[in-house]
């Protein structure tokens, strides 16, 4: 089969070339389509409870995790001059396009008992900015009174205030959020230039648009440094033009392939995706360089080059489909996880790295036969003398040795060992940023002075219509002793909820003193004060036209209309929704809306009312939230404390202390704790799981694959064992240097069993063709395999370890473990095939490959 390949190969060069070119234009067009996906990824399956109770909660109460935080200094503010640069800052961001809304101590809005109608009413508490030192004071002084935004806008015992930017969810979710997030940046660093008052930022539109940025810009800078590094360590070992070009040129073709792959199959540039370009720079090197090493050493004898080419297709071929098949089978299991993201990098890098074997195997062999014949001091480095001297003493080692050897890598796993004890499984929410980073200074910044930044929620479902105020409002408080818990967790901020509105109204009832704030108001005051409360009969009300995608459980877009201005607004969400005359009254659009949706549709369109609530509480009054922005604390932190919480906040909000027992099941309320940071920990928790199983399937694999190849278990138990001691190795060296166990680092296993076999692979194809064909002793064949293979296996090692070493130099901390780690394990792997492997064959008698599966002969 491989000789009828080489023919065929050589005898059809042109044509090879035209369809191969052809391809990689047709992928190169689609790849300059290829975007960056800059919707957060999501970790968990969407049928798991904690996904489901996620997605629930954005459809009630829409998506968190959308307010970019500007931070400040409060006492410069006090500065008339000062004040209004800040009024004006926010004037600009709410001329933005894809900015929701903006919140802060120049754009609050105060709440007051108007006597005339009977009702609350929310006016803003400065219709313009303040023209005078005297005017100022008097609204800084009834800020100061306003403690419903006490620990949300501001904090004056840590002298600190902040600007609130919302984002829509179309800004938020596509590449329209970095040109937002730009204009909120550089307006906020004119008024800091204007006034001196440094500014902070933080949020996740700004650490995921930071998040973004940094993907684009190190996918070019590591295919220019994969570039760079191969093409350096190609010409330190054939010190030939040719041979530093052409090669690069195949797996550079490789690279716009797998651009296009992605975008053919309809995927996103993520920070994993991103790896996959200059990574088939890094796996296809080694395949040219098996190629030429043959070729050049075939050329050496008889000077022949069709010949020798023909002769290095045919015996190199078939150790490089499987060696590059193990590495495939590293990536490739990673579709076995229920995670788009993982999904997607497995299944664009196998099929690549199988497609970048095949260019080389095909371009390489055409192109060189084009070339002119190397020259003598091309071939100089088949018999380099440092190399052949480093090869004579692994050889010395594996036969003379044999006790040192396995003395060593005894010790070296037992401290291996001990240091897999020492592991932990820790991740942090923006943990692939590097510690001096400013978004990091900022977010801790934002910490110290409020808590945490990062989105956290209680879903309450009181499973009754109206039953948030029901029962003598008994949700109302005992969502208040909730709050008097989480107060005293300091990794918590202050929490909003409608407990806190509730305040504000009793604080406006009576007559805005604040001291009224600290406290729920009596039942009876709570029913007086409910009678001032805009209701949903109201005929000021504003409509919602909510239209639901059931198949997704996510409000799709919404229309909101006002009676009061009679006129229509349209959620930017919504895109291209559909125009409206402004006179038509709600009914109205529902109706069309109806008539409009495909029968087979699974859209719902309903009619709601919405007030200044809606944020903290459903139209029906079921469903309410509490939102608490909690610290970046770690997974272990975070696992313990949702640990230690939930259990008292489940007997907080049912169970009876009264009786001392649990509510009876009618009256249970259905609390989840979710939001952004608990998907995060549990979809953490998720991962960690996955990929464990992934690298054993991996194991198991490419153990099947050998047995495929040697028909015995022992072969089995003799191929898998050096790559399986990189392994531990590495994974003791993460323990030792206090590397944490996270989605990032456990990559590293699976890809680097799969990429470590390739050597294991290179060397027992050339030790059976050496005992089957030439008939040499095991011994005799084993030093051979040593001397031929050991050379490319070196260069290969070199290319591996400089290759994935490159990628250290990333800012994200996961992709700079990741390129540590697995360039350390492969070179690591390398050696121990040298090594151990050939000791563990000379160890074995013949009888295992005696009779190898003639089917499936290997020819190196």
């Amino acid at each position: 089969m491989w000789k009828i390949l080489a023919t065929f190969t050589l005898r059809f060069r042109l044509g090879i070339i035209i369809a191969i070119v052809g391809l990689t234009c047709f992928m190169g067009f689609h790849a300059r389509k290829c975007e960056i996906a800059y919707t957060y990824a999501k970790l968990l399956p969407e049928n798991d409870s904690v996904s489901i109770n996620y997605e629930k909660f954005k459809t009630i109460f829409g998506q968190d995790g959308n307010v970019l935080v500007i931070g400040i200094e409060k006492t410069p503010l006090n500065k008339l001059e000062n004040f209004q640069a800040w009024y004006d800052l926010g004037e600009n961001y709410k001329k933005v396009n894809g900015i929701q809304e903006v919140l802060s101590i120049a754009r609050l809005n105060d709440l007051s008992l108007n006597d005339t109608v009977g009702k609350f009413e929310f006016k803003p508490l400065l219709k313009q900015r303040p023209s005078s030192q005297k005017e100022l004071d008097s609204v800084m002084g009834r800020i100061n009174d306003l403690k419903f935004y006490e620990g949300k806008v501001f904090r004056d015992s840590a002298n600190s205030t902040l600007m609130l930017v919302y984002f829509t969810k179309t800004s938020l979710n596509s590449i329209r959020r970095l040109s937002v997030t730009d204009s909120v940046v550089n307006f906020a660093k004119e008024f800091s230039k204007k006034t001196g008052i440094p500014v902070r930022f933080s949020g996740l539109p700004y650490i995921r648009t930071n998040m973004a940025r940094k993907i684009s810009n190190e996918t070019a800078f590591f295919l220019g440094l994969a570039i760079l590094v191969t093409g350096i360590i190609l010409f330190i070992f054939f010190r030939n033009f040719y041979a530093v070009l052409f090669p690069l040129l195949v797996v550079v073709m490789g690279v716009v392939c797998s651009v296009g792959t992605i975008v053919l199959l309809g995927y996103k540039m993520t920070v994993l995706t991103g790896l996959i370009p200059p990574l088939m720079i890094v796996i296809g090197i080694p395949n040219c360089i098996l190629l030429l090493n043959k070729y050049q050493s075939e050329f050496a004898k008889h000077g022949n080059k069709i010949r020798a080419m023909h002769t290095a297709i045919e015996r190199i071929s078939v150790s490089l489909f499987f060696a590059n098949f193990t590495t495939s089978i590293g990536f490739a299991v990673f579709c076995a996880i229920e995670n788009k993201i993982l999904f997607e990098f497995g299944l664009v890098a196998s099929i690549n790295v199988m497609l970048t074997y095949l260019f080389s195997l095909l371009l390489v062999p055409i192109i060189f036969t084009y070339l002119p014949n190397p020259k003598g001091k091309h071939l100089k480095h088949l018999d380099g003398k440092f190399l052949n001297k480093i090869l004579g003493k692994v050889d010395f080692w594996s036969v003379h040795r044999r006790k040192a050897v396995y003395l060593i890598v005894i010790v070296i796993s037992a401290v291996a060992i001990y240091g897999i004890t020492r592991i932990k499984p820790l991740g942090y929410v923006v943990d692939d940023l590097p510690k001096n980073d400013p978004v990091l200074d900022d977010m801790h910044y934002f910490e110290e002075k409020y808590g945490g930044v990062l989105p956290f929620e209680i879903a309450i479902d009181t499973k009754r219509e109206g039953g948030v105020f029901s029962d003598n409002a008994r949700a109302l408080y005992r969502m208040n002793k909730v709050q008097k818990l989480i107060a005293k967790y300091p990794q918590f901020a202050k929490p909003v909820s409608i407990v806190e509105a509730v305040k504000f109204c009793y604080q406006s009832y009576r007559d805005g003193d604040p001291r009224f704030f600290k406290n729920l108001p009596s039942v009876t005051e709570l029913r007086k004060i409910a009678e001032y409360v805009p209701g949903s009969n109201d005929e000021n009300t504003p409509w919602q036209v909510i239209i639901r995608d059931t198949s997704i459980k996510e409000i799709h877009m919404y229309v909101a209309f006002s009676p009061e201005r009679k006129k229509f607004f349209l959620d930017p969400e919504a895109g291209n929704a559909a125009k409206f005359p402004a006179e038509w009254e709600a009914d109205s659009i529902v109706n069309v809306l109806t008539r409009l949706a495909p029968p087979t549709s699974n859209y719902v369109i309903e009619k709601r009312k919405f007030n200044a609530l809606s944020a903290f509480i459903d139209s029906d009054r079921r469903y309410t939230r509490m939102s608490i922005p909690v610290r970046d604390i770690g997974s272990i932190e975070m696992k313990k404390l949702m640990g230690e919480l939930k259990p008292r906040i489940d007997s907080a909000f049912n169970y009876n202390y009264e009786t001392n027992e649990w509510m009876q099941e009618k009256d249970f309320y259905d609390v989840h704790l979710t939001g952004f940071s608990l998907m995060f920990l549990k979809g953490n928790d998720f991962l960690m799981d996955n990929l464990r199983e992934s690298v054993l399937l991996a194991v198991a694999l490419i153990a099947l694959l050998m047995f495929s190849l040697f028909s015995s278990p022992r072969m089995i138990i003799i191929s898998i064992v050096p790559s399986l001691v990189a392994l531990l190795i590495t994974a003791g060296l993460m323990g030792l240097a206090n590397i944490p166990l996270k989605p990032s680092t456990i990559l590293v296993f699976s890809i680097a069993f799969g990429i470590s076999s390739d050597g294991t692979m290179y060397f027992l194809s050339k030790y059976r063709h050496e005992l089957k064909r030439n008939k040499l002793k095991m011994s005799e064949a084993v030093s051979l395999t040593i001397r031929e293979t050991g050379v490319s296996m070196i260069y290969t090692a070199f290319v591996l370890f400089f290759g994935f070493g490159m990628f250290s130099l990333s800012s994200f901390g996961g992709t700079a473990a990741l390129g540590m780690l697995i360039s350390f394990t492969l070179l690591v792997a390398y050696c121990s095939n040298l090594i151990l492997l050939s000791r563990r064959l000379r160890a074995q008698t013949t009888q295992a490959l005696s009779t190898p599966n003639t089917s499936q002969e290997t020819k190196p």
